[in-house]
């Protein structure tokens, strides 16, 4: 009887802590949004079905020590990421994408190596495939871009140009800011047909492959 007790009792406790220790509900999507490799802890930001968490795994323990929501907050210098339990963790990601820190309370922060950071995320908004030219708009730190791919020459001839968009009658215009020539993609609400006018050259008729 005491065996089928601490049994139940073992199998209360691992369902209490399993959230954690890194357990999450079935159907959960989790993006990964920065990554700190410091010599004792790989810290985790992620966001998981719009709501933004942190995951520290302690490489010595060899065990997740937290996974719980945190908040987000830029400045100049990069993105510090705050989680909150029995204590304060923060997490800082510099904006030159390579280096970061780890700080619990007010202990001395451990230095690490971003091996994942947000402005190395990108995000395709639009991508129409043109007859000739293949038009890609995406976002990349937040800033809409635009690359342009000649599937004949097989060539970039845009690659990461500043982007604005218009919200249009039928759909969304994407027209690029910088370069030497205009062009403006028309993606369409409710259609798979797209089209592609380069400077004043007729409209090039396209096929929608992606669109948020």
């Amino acid at each position: 009887m005491k065996k089928l007790l601490c049994a139940s009792c073992l199998a209360i406790t691992t369902i209490a802590l399993s959230p954690l220790f890194g357990g999450r509900p079935a159907g959960a999507q989790e993006q990964t949004l920065s990554l700190c490799n410091t010599s004792r802890n790989a810290v985790r930001v992620y966001n998981m079905n719009g709501r933004t968490m942190m995951r520290v795994f302690n490489r010595q323990s060899n065990a997740v020590t937290l996974n719980t929501p945190a908040q987000r907050t830029s400045n100049p210098e990069g993105i510090n990421y705050i989680a909150k339990a029995e204590t304060t963790y923060t997490m800082f990601a510099a904006n030159n994408g390579g280096t970061c820190s780890f700080q619990t309370a007010s202990l001395q922060p451990e230095s690490g190596k971003l091996g994942v950071s947000e402005s190395s995320l990108t995000t395709t908004l639009a991508l129409c495939e043109g007859n000739r030219n293949t038009i890609r708009i995406y976002k990349e730190a937040q800033q809409l871009k635009m690359r342009a791919y000649n599937r004949q020459d097989k060539a970039t001839w845009i690659n990461g140009a500043p982007a604005s968009q218009q919200q249009v009658s039928n759909g969304i215009d994407y027209t690029n800011t910088r370069g030497e020539v205009q062009v403006k993609v028309n993606i369409p609400t409710n259609s798979s047909s797209c089209t592609i006018a380069i400077g004043s050259q007729p409209a090039e008729s396209g096929t929608v492959l992606a669109r948020q």
